[in-house]
């Protein structure tokens, strides 16, 4: 690990969800969705056809089969809850999100999020990742998107505009955009704080200019899940870390403090 940061890692809550739970720690959550993620991949060899169904909507019932097929998942399941009976303890914030969401944000997909599609989310982060390991650090070019929201709270940013989008310029040692992007340089990944590019634009200028490029995005559940699915579309080989929770401006308000779990980071980019 990186020893000259500083950073402080504690439970942190998000409007909807964390990946806190009830614990002090993210890693009970890593471990068990990769256990979940491991049950499907067990039952449903065929990789290739397994991300054409991570592609499509609503398909929760197919995972919850392929999951229930397991032996050692069933004897701890019940068929009413199925995945959630697993994953609801870091989504305790939904129901109270739905009931402050105003008529006009309900038309927000992100936003409006439910419950049952925030544990398929997760579920299909983790299988995705899994996937997709191998393809991305083959790739010739490797990317990543980061959101400012992960920035130090308690100073101005002194971030500057690199050739595709703002790049950290590692102003704090308290910051977890200094970190990551640290972090992702010593594993020959380009790290941008995503605000201004277009994203349709920037993939095409980087198929002009790479044989081949890889895409890591770090954004909450849902927003993460949605740029893991438009890469997969476009055939681009992507994996994703999600935020320790949603706390940005969009969801409640204000920006509040956020983390991801480093451990989990370096264990990506090293697989």
């Amino acid at each position: 690990m990186i020893k000259e940061f500083t950073l402080e890692y504690k439970p942190i809550k998000g409007k909807t969800y964390s990946l806190f739970g009830k614990s002090n720690s993210t890693e009970e959550y890593y471990q068990l969705i990769r256990s979940i993620a491991e049950l499907v991949l067990e039952n449903y060899p065929d990789k290739k056809n397994l991300i054409e169904f991570i592609k499509k909507k609503n398909n929760f019932t197919f995972f919850e089969q392929l999951i229930n097929h397991s032996k050692s998942y069933s004897a701890r399941s019940s068929s009413e809850n199925g995945l959630s009976q697993f994953l609801s303890t870091y989504t305790t914030g939904v129901k109270k999100h739905f009931k402050e969401l105003g008529l006009f944000k309900l038309w927000d997909k992100t936003l409006s999020t439910s419950e049952k599609q925030y544990h398929l989310y997760m579920l299909k982060i983790e299988l995705v990742n899994q996937l997709n390991k191998k393809q991305f650090n083959g790739c010739e070019y490797k990317i990543a998107l980061l959101p400012h929201c992960l920035r130090d709270l308690t100073r101005d940013c002194m971030k500057k505009m690199g050739e595709y989008d703002y790049i950290c310029k590692g102003c704090s040692k308290n910051c977890y955009l200094n970190f990551t992007s640290t972090m992702l340089r010593k594993y020959n990944v380009d790290p941008y704080i995503w605000m201004t590019a277009d994203i349709t634009n920037l993939f095409k200028k980087l198929k002009m200019k790479h044989k081949s490029f890889g895409v890591f995005g770090m954004a909450c559940i849902p927003e993460l899940f949605s740029g893991m699915i438009r890469c997969l579309k476009k055939d681009i080989p992507v994996i994703g870390l999600p935020l320790d929770a949603n706390r940005c401006i969009r969801w409640m308000g204000e920006f509040h403090e956020n983390s991801i779990n480093t451990k989990q980071l370096e264990l990506l980019l090293n697989w």
